[in-house]
């Protein structure tokens, strides 16, 4: 019986996760991040040397 119970909870949180039809707009496109994703890895110099005129957060390597 127990187990039933967790199925039956487990089923509804895998379904409340599911997609509505309706998709927001990818904020990646709509920022800009996907024209600097050649720069991930990268060393600070290689962003320096770019002409970005927007604010940009540069986060160093290691846990935060």
């Amino acid at each position: 019986m127990r187990q039933l119970v967790f199925l039956g909870l487990g089923a509804l949180m895998l379904a409340a996760c599911q997609a509505d039809g309706e998709t927001s707009p990818d904020t990646a496109e709509s920022c800009g991040a996907d024209a600097l994703q050649h720069l991930i890895g990268e060393p600070r110099g290689a962003f320096e040397s770019q002409d970005i005129d927007t604010p940009a957060r540069i986060l160093p390597p290691g846990p935060p």
